[in-house]
């Protein structure tokens, strides 16, 4: 076997390792490995001729890139590749339930009172209960009428709102029938 023949052979057993590689931890011995190939596999093109030597050097400048590509899209799927790379959470997984969780959830959009100066927390009164919230931008102060916003990790945030607004919200849900307690509605019979 001439010298050709060889460096198409160590060219072949490089890409192998860098194959195996992608299953078998060895903490950069097969990649060391793998390297030494290719170079052999160079030299020993360059002993042919020039022109199979430039020819392997073109060889491995197209493969080393596309083998990459592979690497990167195959090894997060493999038994290794898993067990190294956090997987990637949707919103459903990072989505927060409960039963505390859902009840300040029905808060959003309602209206109260601060109790105590926010700046950026505080307290407010909601329908008669006490919650611990976070302004959402500038100081509240003590008794400024205020609108739950949203609710983020387990976290109230308000913003100031004027009476104006807050009593046009509370008319609004006077209106509505379906907001009032039944009794409220048909009477005590």
């Amino acid at each position: 076997m001439n010298s050709l023949w060889w460096s198409f052979i160590l060219l072949a057993a490089a890409i192998g390792v860098i194959g195996i590689e992608m299953f078998v931890p060895s903490a950069g011995l097969l990649a060391l490995l793998a390297g030494t190939l290719l170079i052999s596999s160079i030299i020993m093109a360059f002993l042919h001729s020039l022109g199979a030597g430039v020819m392997i050097i073109m060889a491995i400048g197209i493969l080393l890139p596309v083998m990459f590509m592979i690497f990167v899209n195959v090894w997060p799927n493999t038994p290794i590749g898993r067990r190294i790379l956090l997987k990637r959470l949707n919103n459903d997984d990072v989505r927060l339930t409960g039963e505390h969780y859902d009840e300040q959830l029905a808060l959003v959009g309602k209206t109260g009172i601060a109790k105590s100066k926010m700046i950026p927390s505080g307290q407010i009164i909601i329908d008669g209960q006490k919650y611990d919230a976070v302004s959402e931008g500038l100081p509240i102060e003590n008794g400024d009428h205020i609108k739950v916003v949203a609710i983020r990790m387990f976290k109230i945030f308000v913003r100031k709102i004027d009476p104006t607004e807050a009593a046009v919200i509370h008319s609004s849900l006077e209106d509505d029938i379906m907001s009032q307690p039944v009794e409220d509605v048909f009477g005590d019979n």
